[in-house]
């Protein structure tokens, strides 16, 4: 019965985190595609690992002791857990990502480089850890891979204090508080998932049943986190159009930091000369609904709402 309890939480848990996905991209079309695609990644990514959780513990659930004889749920439930551990270590790698998008820095070759490695290597770890496990082979390197694989949470915990640091250099007020406010509160939710880590593979302090309880009030917090931040603090950073970093930067720039097509430059162009929408249609041999769907698009991944801003920026 507590098992079955533990799975209904777990399955409430990613609920809660789609459906909070849903309403924040009805708040996060003013910010840059950069950080809206990131944002919505290392969110994603995380409510998968939970969807994974919740199928190993579910196909556990109904098993009970037959699993450990059985290679077909053997098999299944590896593969949950190994996807689980996957899907952790990209969702550790998108919120990297992510804070460089937040600090308008440019990812270095270097750190690509690096990172793409730390990918590979894991990938290959999880392989392995899979097929020992199917061989029902307990190796010294799977429980090396086990350990490393829960500490990649080390990179969120380090990367918040990096984002909490480098904000202080950000012009704009608001955007250096939400900056602020989100390393602080990815630094206490990765603090406390290494303590569950470190307790859950070294001290042992919590029973099997807390340890479950404990991961459950993990996930629920950090969707809470989310959508705390997210109502909270999408609209101080601001359209781009009111951006001072946005307004510095030329029209190229622009245009590749936003992935501007050649046909939305067109329109834009159009636009900033003073035309209206069927004099754009008219000029370009397009229909006036088409026309009207690529300044949506254009609006949608500038972060602005009119044509006055769009003039500003160019």
């Amino acid at each position: 019965m507590t098992s079955g309890l533990l799975v209904l939480f777990h399955f409430l848990t990613f609920t809660f985190g789609f459906i909070a996905l849903i309403l924040i991209s009805r708040r996060i079309s003013a910010v840059s595609p950069s950080i809206r695609k990131s944002f919505i990644n290392q969110a994603l990514f995380y409510n998968l690992t939970i969807i994974f959780m919740t199928v190993q513990d579910f196909i556990i659930l109904i098993s009970g002791a037959e699993l450990s004889s059985n290679p077909l749920e053997i098999g299944f439930v590896s593969a949950m857990t190994n996807l689980n551990n996957a899907f952790s270590v990209l969702w550790c790698l998108t919120f990297v990502i992510l804070v460089y998008k937040f600090l308008e820095i440019t990812l270095s070759r270097r750190i690509k480089v690096v990172m793409s490695l730390f990918t590979v290597i894991f990938v290959l770890f999880i392989i392995y850890n899979f097929v020992g496990t199917l061989k029902h082979k307990i190796t010294v390197l799977q429980n090396v891979t086990s350990i490393l694989l829960c500490y990649t949470v080390i990179f969120v915990l380090g990367y918040s204090i990096y984002l909490f640091r480098k904000s202080d250099s950000i012009k704009s007020e608001g955007k250096r508080r939400s900056l602020k406010a989100f390393g602080i509160l990815f630094f206490g939710f990765s603090l406390i998932t290494l303590f569950y880590y470190i307790d859950t593979i070294h001290l042992k302090l919590l029973s099997p049943l807390l340890s479950k309880v404990f991961i459950f009030c993990i996930d629920f917090t950090f969707n809470l986190i989310i959508v705390f931040w997210s109502l909270r603090y999408f609209d101080t950073l601001g359209t781009a159009a009111d951006s001072y970093e946005f307004r510095n930067l030329s029209e190229d720039q622009i245009i590749t930091k936003f992935q501007i097509s050649k046909r939305e430059q067109e329109i834009i162009r159009l636009v900033c000369s003073g035309k209206s929408n069927q004099e754009i249609a008219d000029t370009l041999f397009i229909s006036l609904g088409t026309v009207k769907n690529h300044i949506y698009n254009i609006y949608t991944k500038m972060g602005i709402k009119n044509r006055t801003q769009l003039v500003k920026m160019f």
